[in-house]
């Protein structure tokens, strides 16, 4: 119930106000977008049917699920096109304004809980109550409880977050996901954990940092400079660190990278996942800046360059070798 209420209200806030045009583009990509779709449906159609009651509600559904059905099957190249349209400058106020206006809705709705939300083509940064800092990946939700404070330092993640933590040594931070649960004092680390996928994964650049979950038996204490994944196993390695931490900036630079470094910095930058398939040589190293160009255009680039092809699915890139 206190989802439909959101959706019922920002629908109303969204259609009662007049926005700027990059804030329109992004509402109507939400509205169009699949996920809570009958929300989506009703809210409208309350809307619709609120300034006109003789609304014929059944053309209006039908007509709606057509959009739907009409978006769904172009939906790569409608955020494509999206994407492109943005520049980073409407993007930054776009995050700011969409989040602060979903926290808002959110705040009444989960008892006094503060929701940090970012947009599928979005990052934000935030600062908690104790003075800990955070960037939001596209597409995530940090959830900080009422009673958050100094001396009870506990938030929920659901998606990607580069976490910098005012040390306290007598208070630990506790993060809270569906995959993994993290422990630290004071340290910088990335965290990846979406719900609507398996996949997990904690890179700790400073500090040290306790990791458990459900698929972790025995907690793991991470030192910098080590990287934990959980997916169909649990694996600890040594990677470099900017890799997976390139994603918090305003250009994503690759200097003289190889080709595998660089599949990691893309996949962290556009939110995406990279499925590689067939021979593969991870050796070509390649330099360039990436600022608002679409993935699409990024990989068309690359294979240019490289002996390589690739297939965009939903957010899944299929990369393989002519």
């Amino acid at each position: 119930m206190a989802e439909e209420k959101i959706i019922e209200n920002i629908v109303n806030e969204f259609l009662d106000h007049e926005y700027p045009e990059e804030i329109q583009l992004e509402f109507q990509e939400w509205i169009l977008n699949s996920q809570n779709r009958k929300e989506k449906d009703d809210a409208l159609m309350k809307y619709a049917t609120g300034l006109n009651p003789e609304f014929d509600h059944q053309l209006f559904s039908e007509k709606l699920q057509k959009v739907n059905e009409t978006i769904d099957r172009k939906k790569n190249r409608y955020n494509k096109r999206l994407f492109i349209q943005i520049s980073s400058i409407a993007a930054a106020s776009l995050v700011l304004i969409v989040s602060t206006y979903l926290l808002t809705v959110k705040y009444a709705a989960v008892a006094n809980n503060e929701v940090f939300i970012t947009s599928s083509h979005s990052k934000g940064e935030f600062q908690l109550p104790d003075g800990s800092k955070v960037i939001l990946n596209a597409s995530s939700r940090l959830e900080v409880p009422a009673d958050f404070s100094d001396n009870n330092r506990h938030v929920h993640l659901d998606g990607e977050g580069y976490f910098n933590i005012k040390k306290d040594p007598d208070h630990a931070f506790n993060i809270a996901s569906e995959h993994v649960d993290i422990k630290v004092v004071g340290t910088i680390f990335n965290m990846k954990s979406y719900s609507s996928s398996e996949y997990a994964e904690v890179v700790l650049e400073r500090g040290l940092v306790e990791v458990t979950g459900k698929s972790i038996f025995k907690p793991i204490r991470m030192v910098p400079g080590e990287r934990l994944v959980i997916d169909k196993s649990v694996e600890l390695n040594e990677v470099y660190v900017p890799n997976y931490t390139s994603w918090t900036g305003k250009q994503l630079l690759i200097d003289n990278l190889p080709l595998k470094d660089i599949l990691v910095n893309l996949e962290h930058w556009y939110n995406v996942e990279f499925e590689v398939t067939g021979k593969f040589d991870p050796s070509p190293r390649l330099t360039f800046v990436v600022y608002n160009e679409s993935l699409d255009n990024v990989l068309e680039q690359i294979a240019m360059l490289t002996p390589f092809k690739y297939k965009i699915s939903n957010n899944v890139v299929y990369y393989h070798s002519e």
